[in-house]
């Protein structure tokens, strides 16, 4: 969703080594001003303030996750990343929830696998080539692997049916798809673009 230019999207505000806030457009170096030990000690105190926080951040245009207002902001939260902040956001119904699943969860397995073993995380297209080393394939830690994502995913998508919220599943092989971000944008309210960023 960051290709919206009416949205801003934080990398991965829960991970367990920090708050990976990412860089949300190449002008524009906003997680300099909050990639500080500060900011991670405040998630851990109180959630819902760490996400007013991450609202106000920056230019002023991070309105309203949790608020009422437009919901430009985004974030992703993984399976494993802190999980009370998990259970805030999935019951919080003022917050917008995009599911996006791999259908590929041998893909998943490896990219991880991959990153665990080159300690190289969210690489672009053109940077994964540089990593590219073999993985070995290990049948049962994959079929543990496969049966933890599928009762991660389905668990949320079971609590959040259970509690009435509306939700948009995305499957990640259509997130380059012009069709899939204008549904996206549609589902936060947002004016459809013309062409992909």
């Amino acid at each position: 969703m960051d290709g919206h230019p009416d949205a801003r999207c934080f990398l991965e505000p829960f991970h367990e080594s920090g708050a990976h806030l990412g860089i949300f457009r190449r002008d524009d170096p906003l997680t300099q001003k909050v990639h500080l030990g500060d900011i991670v000690k405040l998630r851990e105190a109180d959630t819902e303030a760490y996400l007013r926080f991450l609202e106000t951040v920056g230019d002023g245009r991070y309105i309203s996750t949790l608020g009422g207002g437009r919901n430009e902001i985004g974030f992703k939260i993984l399976r494993g990343q802190d999980p009370a902040a998990m259970d805030f956001v999935v019951a919080c119904r003022t917050i917008k929830k995009i599911v996006l699943r791999r259908e590929n969860v041998l893909a998943a397995y490896l990219s991880l696998e991959r990153a665990l073993q080159t300690m190289q995380w969210n690489l672009k297209v053109d940077e994964e080539q540089e990593f590219a080393a073999p993985v070995t394939f290990h049948a049962a830690e994959f079929a543990e692997f496969r049966q933890t994502y599928d009762e991660f995913y389905d668990g949320v998508i079971a609590r959040l049916e259970a509690t009435g919220q509306r939700y948009l599943p995305v499957k990640n092989t259509a997130l380059h798809d012009l069709a899939t971000l204008n549904a996206c944008a549609a589902f936060l309210d947002l004016p459809p673009v013309a062409v992909l960023p």
